[in-house]
């Protein structure tokens, strides 16, 4: 699909998957014209050569709108580096809650221990009755 309007005396195009249904040929010549092209133009592709002439490419997702500045090597590129840096992210948190839960365990064991000890003393009568109801 394609659509060119004006706005404020300024050229826009936008064009919706424009290589579909496009032998090689044209393919090649839609990539020449609109290199050559000194407007505006909004493309949804998933053509990546084609994204590789733009400047910017903007990724909709369910976070909503996110620009990267540059063509589409480039984002991919972006994109696998802010890939990486949650797989950290994720692995340090899961390191942080195995740690938080050992500690956890730990210190149940410990008062687990301290209540039977003070158990075992009581029952024994090793100690003043006072201070066991204190």
């Amino acid at each position: 699909m394609f659509l060119l309007f004006i706005y404020r005396n300024w050229y826009y195009i936008i064009l919706d998957e424009p290589t579909n249904n496009l032998d090689i040929e044209s393919r090649k010549l839609l990539y020449k014209t609109l290199d050559s092209l000194k407007i505006g133009m909004l493309v949804i592709s998933h053509d990546r050569k084609l994204l590789n002439l733009m400047d910017q490419i903007i990724e909709l997702s369910t976070l909503g709108l996110k620009t990267y500045g540059g063509n589409y090597d480039y984002y991919y590129e972006q994109k696998q580096i802010e890939q990486d840096a949650k797989k950290r992210q994720l692995a340090d948190a899961q390191k942080f809650l195995k740690k938080t839960k050992k500690e956890t365990q730990k210190k149940k064991e410990l008062y687990q221990k301290r209540v039977s000890r003070g158990k075992k003393n009581r029952a024994s009568g090793s100690q003043t009755k006072m201070f066991y109801d204190a």
